[in-house]
């Protein structure tokens, strides 16, 4: 084709404006900083009251721009030596945003001393109108590009369509009806966010008085977006699943464009990271006929319809994007893993002595991320770590640059590692053991399979040698090296740790996962060498590429439509539930349900400086469920929410039924005996229950929804009906009528 012909320049004009767009010279950066100034400092004004009511709600949705893109966009692009791409300066600051949000509001919390009105909010937010004025001071930026960047074209815009569709997609689901949202350890969260928000460490909410023995980063990253967007507690965790649904394929796309450096694999990167798991069964669920079941209960979607997928296997690890349809710590984690595994993959490269201010940046980049993801995810966290030091080792560099990354890594390590230690003192039994079988060979092995014989053909065909990794003639082999030795570094981390570490509740599965993601990215290079094969066997090669591709593909888009047809299915279930920023309670007008809205009403006045109010409840007997609140089993054992009670009152209960967050704690079965003891009218129960209740030194609500309380028990605690909704009574003594004062009868029968 002549150069100078009509399709080349059109050709050319198209290659430079995907050129200007991917590098961030269209626009004025000026003006988008000036906009996000006068928005943070909007809401900094909405949160101290300054505003009228309808347009302090608008302020606050709007805000949503600042908390998930606007603190940390001016803070890095002032930081880049270079001028920044702006699909990753979007992404980095899409992942740190909130980050940055969430440690300035605790920060804020103790300086001030405690959830002070919407002060600390305030104050977080006019920190973030202070960046924007950073990032108006334009840093000196040189011509130098932090890594051989991926060829400019369609790749990187269509693993944004990609992020945005996948973003839509989980937007769909997590926002459906209440169901979705309050599933598998929906409420259980939902209870840990408020307590979050009464204050930081929170206590446990089943067990008043004591500190939680669990992480609780993500749980306050939850609570700062339901304040500051002013959205419900449960609508907040969705909003943080629908976040790291756009994160997660856009940085698996840059972590896997330098090592492939070609559209096909580096988006079926993308892919085979987010549906690439347990691809064996999308072919076991097709061969059973492709049975499908409309869930309308969470455990339904895994008994009944994934369980064809794993067989006897572990059911969380049925299906890759599972997780997004969850409302767990994980999707975050995840977004910020790959994200860290990114930013350790650009420190890794080898560079030359001007690059050095770039391999700073990213070695900075990649331990914020790694170290907030520890902080959300332990687990998670910790393959992170786990899988960049191992890298640093097996690269076997130790220049500068490197040993200055090791030196951050141990840094941003710290916040998580108190956390954890936090949460695991006092325990009864080790959080953890070592030894072979964590969850099996073949649990471990059978989902990622088809991945890892993929995987295997760029590893051992070793078309990078791990010695060319710290080359910096050559400006691609290296960080193509670094890449392939971080990924496979990682992989065997996770696979390792899901092997020989034994969790509670087998959560060393959550390992298996991250493994895939990893093996996700090596496969797609896997497949494509098979189609690309030359040399004496490429006819075999190819024959076994389009095979392995056609397996991929059917097994992973069968599942997918199980997967999603389930989710959308308990999306769409009805669930009688208020979901505000008030709290979360069932609606309707049961017994219960009033109950739960008079308890949610009264809460605020039993609030003190020492902590929410408590509630006392009658307890079920051992192995029954908890009390079903709006005709829905929230409370089974099986589901492990805990009593919904913690979710829906807005109180702390006196002590919960055994489940995995309290029965770890050596506080917690004298109390329950105590409480059963209370309950069944034991002379000497009365007297240790006031004595307990004196001790946590807050006002105690009694809940009886079941038999009536003995008349010593009520004259132990001097108790009086404060509400009555029909068998259910509330009771209280003197204190806490004159904490609701008017309002204790207000909504009685």
């Amino acid at each position: 084709m002549p150069f100078g012909s009509s399709a080349t320049r059109i050709a050319v004009r198209r290659t430079r404006a995907q050129n200007r767009i991917l590098s961030g010279s269209l626009g004025s950066w000026r003006a988008l900083f000036c906009a996000l100034f006068f928005l943070a400092l909007l809401a900094c004004a909405a949160h101290l009251g300054w505003l009228p009511g309808g347009l302090a709600e608008n302020v606050h949705k709007a805000s949503a721009v600042v908390v998930f893109f606007g603190a940390a966009a001016p803070l890095l692009r002032r930081l880049a030596p270079s001028e920044p791409a702006l699909l990753k300066l979007l992404l980095f600051s899409v992942l740190l945003s909130p980050m940055v949000m969430v440690v300035l509001w605790l920060s804020w919390r103790g300086l001030l001393g405690g959830d002070v009105s919407g002060l600390p909010l305030a104050m977080t937010f006019l920190a973030a109108a202070l960046f924007q004025l950073i990032g108006l001071c334009e840093g000196k930026k040189t011509a130098v590009a932090p890594l051989a960047a991926a060829p400019i074209g369609r790749a990187p815009l269509t693993a944004l369509a990609i992020a945005v569709a996948f973003a839509c997609a989980v937007a769909a689901i997590v926002f459906g009806e209440a169901a979705i949202r309050v599933s598998f350890h929906g409420l259980l969260h939902t209870s840990i966010l408020e307590a979050t928000t009464a204050g930081v460490p929170p206590e446990n909410p089943w067990l008043a008085g004591d500190s939680l023995q669990y992480y609780w980063v993500w749980h306050a990253l939850g609570s700062l977006v339901s304040s500051s967007l002013w959205i419900a507690p449960t609508f907040a965790l969705a909003a943080l699943n629908v976040w790291a649904a756009f994160c997660v394929p856009l940085a698996l796309y840059f972590l896997g464009a330098p090592l492939w450096r070609r559209a096909a694999p580096d988006l079926a990167g993308v892919l085979l990271g987010l549906f690439g798991l347990n691809l064996l069964g999308g072919w076991l669920w097709l061969l059973a006929g492709a049975p499908f079941e409309g869930a309308t209960q969470p455990l339904a979607i895994l008994q009944s319809n994934f369980g064809v997928l794993v067989g006897d296997g572990d059911l969380r690890l049925a299906w890759g994007p599972a997780k997004f349809g969850n409302m767990s710590s994980y999707p975050v984690a995840l977004a910020l893993l790959v994200g860290g595994w990114l930013g350790a993959a650009h420190a890794l490269a080898p560079r030359s002595e001007v690059h050095h201010a770039s391999l700073r940046v990213w070695a900075l980049l990649a331990c914020l991320c790694l170290g907030a993801c520890f902080a959300v995810n332990p687990l998670v966290g910790a393959a992170g770590f786990g899988g960049t030091v191992l890298a640093l080792v097996l690269l076997r560099d130790l220049s500068k640059p490197k040993l200055q990354l090791l030196t951050l890594l141990a840094i941003a390590a710290l916040p998580g590692l108190i956390e954890v230690l936090l949460a695991g003192r006092g325990r009864q039994e080790s959080a953890f053991t070592l030894g072979f079988g964590g969850v099996g060979l073949g649990a471990t092995f059978i989902p990622i399979l088809p991945l890892l014989v993929l995987a295997a053909l760029p590893l051992f065909r070793r078309p990078w040698a791990v010695a060319d990794a710290n080359s910096v003639e050559d400006p691609e082999t290296g960080p193509r090296a670094a890449v392939l030795v971080l990924l496979a570094a990682s992989a065997a981390v996770s696979l390792a740790l899901a092997l020989f570490v034994k969790l509670p509740l087998d959560n060393q599965y959550k390992f298996v996962r991250t493994a895939q993601v990893a093996l996700g990215i090596l496969a797609a290079g896997g497949l494509t060498q098979l189609l690309t094969w030359t040399g004496a066997a490429r006819k075999p090669a190819r024959v076994a590429g389009f095979f392995a591709l056609g397996f991929v593909a059917i097994g992973a888009t069968s599942s997918g439509v199980l997967g999603a047809r389930s989710f959308l299915a308990l999306s769409a279930s009805p669930l009688p539930l208020d979901e505000t920023q008030a709290g979360v309670r069932p609606s309707g007008t049961s017994d219960a349900a009033r109950a739960m809205a008079w308890l949610r009403a009264a809460a605020p006045s039993l609030a003190t400086d020492a902590g929410r109010g408590v509630l006392l409840l009658n307890p079920p007997l051992e192995g029954e469920p908890s009390t079903n609140f709006g005709g829905t089993h929230f409370g089974t054992p099986a589901n492990l929410q805990g009593h919904g009670a913690a979710a829906f009152s807005g109180l702390s209960l006196f002590v919960d039924r055994r489940f995995y967050l309290v029965d770890s704690d050596p506080r917690w079965a004298p109390r329950l005996g105590l409480v059963q003891a209370f309950f069944r009218g034991d002379e000497r129960a009365g007297p240790a229950m006031a004595a307990a209740l004196d001790s946590l030194d807050r006002p105690t609500l009694v809940l009886v929804d079941g038999p009536p309380l003995t008349a010593l028990a009520i004259q132990a605690l001097d108790l009086e009906v404060l509400a009555q909704f029909g068998e259910i009574k509330v009771l209280g003594g003197g204190l806490e009528r004159e904490l609701l004062g008017s309002s204790a009868g207000t909504l009685q029968d």
